[in-house]
């Protein structure tokens, strides 16, 4: 019922396109709060790590890596696919995409989400191939959703914007939680979305 209203909140746009950022905030926000109340009322734990140099050392180099990924697949599109905005709404989106979404779907997708997919034994214990590495079924699992979601956007974009977003939204959702079950911290995933965001949104518009 939680995720049925997220998704809601990020349709609603489609009717008041003039404030898209404010059902944008909605929809993050309360993602992010139906994640911590499964973690701090209910008492369901997942690993969230520590906001700290030792905590994070795992993820410094997968940081890096993903903004260069970010940043050739932006280059390599064609200069009309970016919007032109104003300065307000520039700064909003920004402050929005560098601050707040992150956290939101990394602690509902990956925190909640694959971590109670792969405490069932069966999708926990299940691993399968992908590009050398040994994936988890349950994480795997978790990214599909987390693509699907991105699939939402087909009300207010066409099918070929929306499509590649949800697949690379999907390719996101398996390193970053691939990444998550090595280190169990929560933060490092959240900062690698945010710096995916960020640096699609804003580099465009500083070239």
């Amino acid at each position: 019922m939680g995720v049925g209203a997220a998704v809601l909140f990020r349709l609603l746009p489609v009717s008041h396109p003039g404030r898209a950022w404010i059902f944008n905030d909605a929809t993050h926000a309360w993602m992010l709060l139906i994640a911590l109340f499964w973690l701090l009322i209910l008492r369901r734990k997942f690993p969230v790590g520590r906001l700290s140099f030792d905590g994070m050392r795992g993820w410094y180099r997968i940081w890096l890596v993903w903004a260069a990924l970010v940043a050739l697949m932006v280059f390599s599109q064609p200069r009309h696919a970016h919007p032109v905005l104003s300065v307000a709404n520039l700064a909003g989106t920004l402050t929005f995409q560098g601050i707040l979404v992150g956290p939101s779907e990394e602690f509902l997708c990956r925190g909640l989400i694959q971590t109670a997919l792969n405490n069932f034994s069966r999708l926990g214990c299940t691993k399968i191939p992908i590009a050398q590495a040994r994936v988890r079924l349950g994480t795997v699992g978790a990214a599909l959703i987390f693509g699907l979601l991105h699939l939402t956007g087909l009300l207010q974009h066409p099918l070929s914007f929306v499509l590649p977003t949800a697949v690379f939204a999907f390719v996101f959702g398996l390193v970053a939680g691939q990444y998550y079950d090595h280190t169990g911290n929560l933060w490092g995933a959240s900062i690698l979305h945010d710096i995916s965001d960020f640096v699609a949104v804003g580099l465009p518009l500083l070239f």
